[in-house]
């Protein structure tokens, strides 16, 4: 229950923190390859600093353990204009972000965390 009341305080903070320009913003450049058989390419750059970028590649086609390996990047600008790059991969291990900078969110947040959350 703690949970939901934090995930649903974190989406209004977020949403109340959008940046207006972000409503304007057109896509200044868009490529996508995909062969249909699991491997694919996408790039797009949007006029407000975003880009996001993404390859996957199908692994070991055919066989039991066949998975789609995914390798990418996202970029954004924080409210300062600080450029951040979010880089990660995905595979039979799961999603995983690899930017150095990036504290791990624990999967259970601690109760005395969460009820000083809320008061």
């Amino acid at each position: 229950m703690y949970q939901v009341i934090f995930i649903l305080t974190m989406l209004v903070i977020s949403i109340a923190d959008t940046n207006p320009l972000d409503k304007e913003a057109n896509i200044e450049e868009f490529k996508n390859d995909n062969d249909g058989l699991g491997n694919y390419f996408f790039r797009f750059v949007t006029s407000n600093g975003i880009t996001r970028e993404e390859t996957g590649r199908l692994i070991n086609s055919g066989q039991p353990d066949e998975h789609v390996a995914v390798d990418g990047f996202y970029t954004y600008k924080d409210a300062d204009g600080v450029l951040h790059t979010v880089t990660y991969k995905a595979d039979t291990n799961g999603y995983v972000i690899l930017s150095p900078l990036l504290t791990p969110i624990p999967a259970a947040l601690p109760e005395s965390l969460v009820a000083s959350l809320l008061g």
